[in-house]
């Protein structure tokens, strides 16, 4: 009996833990749906909901799993992910209130809209290096494709005199392909031209014929995609 008791609460105390583990610390959130800016006079409308666009890569909570890498543990949650502050929202229905962030870790994986996304080591546009999550799309022996989201915020803006408008606050998407070759993760701006080039010679031939039959053009995720499930059939 003593055993069996034993047993059941390290079981208890395992599930207790690494549920608490994949949840944050501590986070600079840089906006949120209340306030974008700390120490912004009350009267000015800073609230994202009246900006164009979104922070968010989908607007509602999308069924996905979170695996720990070290300790193989797998968890289920409705997660969100909010591109300008780089992180998951996880919640334990699709309700928009009460959620927590995941913590970040090169040891966790989620699994989110049917792809992978992990903290990876890479350098942005600018050729800064970075940590971030990057969605992985393509992999075939020693090239991984990757897809970066970001979002820009741009303040709203009162108009100066009556005879103009104020202009509306702003999130932009800014989205780009990130190529790791040789464990060098960098961007890359991809097209039908150039996009063998980044895979071993053994494999560029037929990334150039799958290519052209399915006239990629490689400016979104779904060309790349489509690249990938076709090169695993050859």
């Amino acid at each position: 009996m003593k055993n069996l008791f034993f047993i059941l609460m390290s079981c208890l105390a395992f599930t207790a833990f690494s549920q608490n583990d994949l949840r944050v610390n501590n986070i600079s959130i840089q906006g949120n749906q209340r306030s974008l800016i700390q120490g912004t006079a009350p009267e000015e409308d800073t609230s994202l909901s009246s900006f164009d666009g979104s922070i968010y890569s989908t607007e509602n909570f999308i069924h996905g799993q979170i695996l720990d890498k070290l300790s193989q543990k797998t968890v289920n949650s409705f997660l969100r992910y909010d591109a300008h502050n780089d992180v998951f929202q996880m919640n334990t229905s699709a309700s928009k209130t009460g959620f927590e962030y995941l913590r970040k870790s090169p040891e966790i994986e989620v699994t989110y809209s049917n792809t992978t996304f992990s903290q990876c080591n890479f350098k942005n546009k600018d050729g800064e290096q970075k940590i971030g999550y990057l969605q992985e799309l393509l992999s075939a022996e020693n090239t991984v494709i990757y897809y970066r989201q970001e979002r820009k915020i741009t303040l709203p803006v009162k108009a100066k005199t009556s005879f103009h408008s104020d202009l509306n606050g702003k999130i932009t998407d800014i989205n780009y392909f990130v190529v790791k070759n040789d464990n060098l993760a960098q961007y890359q701006k991809l097209s039908k031209k150039n996009i063998a080039s980044f895979f071993p010679e053994d494999l560029q031939k037929k990334v150039t014929q799958i290519t052209k039959a399915e006239k990629l053009k490689f400016k979104d995720p779904q060309d790349i995609l489509t690249l990938a499930r076709l090169l695993k059939k050859s």
